[in-house]
């Protein structure tokens, strides 16, 4: 699955496009590309395997971005994965730092003694 992503217009606008097929995506990416004219204004359609279909001015794309989905969600994984382990290793850090340590003995709240057993009220 490919999503082709456009960014245009004055106001920053993107549209997203699902295909099936990345040499199809790559085709509808290039089209783009090679009709835009500074001097000609130009209007596509553009049809997804999706039913979106769309007429975009060719002359006010700004950017045009192709992601291979199934490669964006690994890589996706990997960088929750290096989030994960960057925060098992600061966790580790903060439990042997002086400070920090030196705050949570400041914090502990004092024991209280109740005349009740396990510290409940009765009834």
């Amino acid at each position: 699955m490919y999503n082709l992503t456009i960014h245009f217009g004055p106001n920053a606008v993107a549209w997203s496009f699902l295909f099936k097929d990345g040499d199809k995506a790559r085709a509808r990416m290039r089209s783009f590309l090679e009709f835009k004219d500074p001097v000609v204004d130009r209007t596509a359609l553009i049809e997804d395997d999706y039913g979106q279909i769309a007429y975009i001015a060719i002359n006010q794309i700004h950017g045009v971005l192709l992601e291979d989905m199934e490669l964006g969600q690994e890589s996706r994984i990997i960088r929750g994965i290096d989030q994960a382990r960057g925060q098992l290793r600061a966790n580790k850090r903060a439990t042997n730092d002086p400070e920090i340590q030196q705050l949570q003995r400041d914090n502990r709240s004092p024991n209280i003694i109740s005349p009740f057993p396990n510290g409940g009220l009765r009834q």
